[in-house]
């Protein structure tokens, strides 16, 4: 644990680390990396662009790592001398072994050691797998590829304004990332890697079935499972909505089920680490879509169960009885505590002139109704609707408190509660 910390203090320090890498770095995960990587396919979308997304998966990457490569990798980095011999001791004459139990014996496999891969669960292991991967950008060589990463999760982007332009630079892209792969040696899993092409429901271009990038075939997904969301072609999220409405009613019903024999204050715990937590990842990309009312049905369903109310019963007032955010809340929380921890994405829409501590963002000029409806924007026209005394609040825990209780007490139904009601008020 004090290795990795000085480990990752001297790549801080010495800003080794690509931004396109999210896993296991302070300040990032699956969320900001989901953000990078949807939020570039809506401004391309915007810009008439035919966007191609390829979601690489890589075999066994944790357990393939060559030793000797991260090495020299490492010591190219800077971590040279006794830091780097000790991490060498650490990979080295690793032994493992099987152990395999039921209720009449245990067996266990013959011993080896490991001469490749980085142990898992353990607290160093990610950080030299990141290490590992952290120059496979270099191979990206066109302007029109860019690369999201979450740890092995390795997902690429390619725009051009025809689809022949597109071809070539997947092609050499794809080229390139496979010969990265093989001077690392590291193999790509072609049966699920997949690709999916990004266009509005208006677009009439026709797209092939496979596309074929040289020695790799890959099929086209209308939908694909991307860090935790449902992402479907269009944006539209009804993919998502419903992989979550399922999950949500089986929580609901579980909870109706334990409510005759469990309190309320252990019922809401119940709600918030199996409904809420549900409800709360990613629902900073789907909270805005159509179908989203249909899991806030959902979730009033389920506080009818945990207050023991009847079928069809008013749920206004209830949700702030309780402590319990609306599906709107949450989704709204969301947005303006993305935007107040990452406030350098959206630093260059701020005003510039006039500066104050408290201003109003400036929107992103734009054509497409999926602008508005995109995370960026939607962060943007939240937080702007603040009251001042919000805004001018520094600390994230004291942001934090005051913007739960302010959206305790509105009890928005729908984003237009929030838009609508004179917020100073509820302060």
């Amino acid at each position: 644990m004090v290795m990795n910390r000085r480990i990752w203090s001297f790549l801080d320090s010495n800003n080794l680390i690509k931004d396109t890498q999210h896993g296991y770095i302070k300040g990032k995960s699956t969320l900001t990396a989901a953000y990078q990587f949807i939020q570039n396919i809506i401004l391309d979308i915007d810009k008439n662009k035919i966007i191609l997304g390829i979601f690489l998966d890589l075999t066994q990457a944790y357990d393939c790592l060559d030793h000797s490569i991260l090495l020299s990798k490492l010591e190219r980095y800077g971590i040279r001398g006794p830091a780097l011999s000790w991490i060498e001791s650490y990979l080295n004459n690793r032994k493992q072994k099987v152990k395999l139990s039921n209720l009449k014996m245990t067996t266990h496999s013959n011993e080896i050691t490991t001469t490749i891969g980085v142990p898992q669960g353990s607290i160093l292991g990610p950080t030299l797998f990141i290490i590992f991967m952290n120059d496979i950008d270099n191979c990206i060589k066109c302007q029109a590829c860019r690369i999201t990463k979450y740890a092995d999760d390795t997902n690429l982007l390619i725009t051009a304004t025809n689809q022949e332009t597109l071809y070539v630079e997947g092609t050499n892209s794809m080229k390139n990332i496979q010969k990265w792969l093989s001077d690392n040696k590291l193999i790509l899993n072609e049966n699920k890697t997949t690709a999916m092409f990004f266009r509005t429901a208006q677009c009439k271009k026709g797209v092939p079935n496979i596309l074929n990038f040289s020695e790799n075939t890959i099929p086209i997904s209308a939908n694909i499972r991307f860090l935790g969301l449902e992402l479907d072609s269009q944006l539209k999220w009804d993919y998502h909505i419903n992989y979550l409405r399922g999950k949500l009613s089986n929580v609901c019903y579980s909870i109706k089920i334990v409510a005759n024999y469990l309190d309320k204050k252990v019922l809401k715990v119940i709600y918030h680490s199996n409904f809420e937590s549900r409800l709360r990842f990613g629902i900073l990309f789907f909270g805005n879509c159509g179908d989203f009312a249909d899991i806030f049905v959902i979730q009033k369903r389920t506080l009818r169960h945990i207050l023991g109310m009847n079928l069809g019963e008013s749920c206004r007032g209830k949700f702030r009885e309780l402590g319990i955010l609306t599906a709107t809340g949450v989704f709204i929380q969301e947005c303006i505590i993305y935007l107040f921890k990452n406030k350098q994405l959206f630093a260059g829409y701020e005003p510039t002139s006039g500066y104050t501590r408290v201003f109003n963002y400036i929107y992103p000029k734009h054509r497409l109704a999926l602008v508005e409806k995109g995370p960026q924007y939607t962060c943007l026209k939240l937080f702007n609707q603040l009251p001042n005394k919000l805004k001018e609040i520094d600390n994230l825990r004291l942001f934090k408190k005051k913007l739960y209780k302010l959206l305790l007490r509105l009890e928005p139904y729908k984003l237009e509660d929030f838009f609508n009601m004179n917020l100073n008020i509820m302060l």
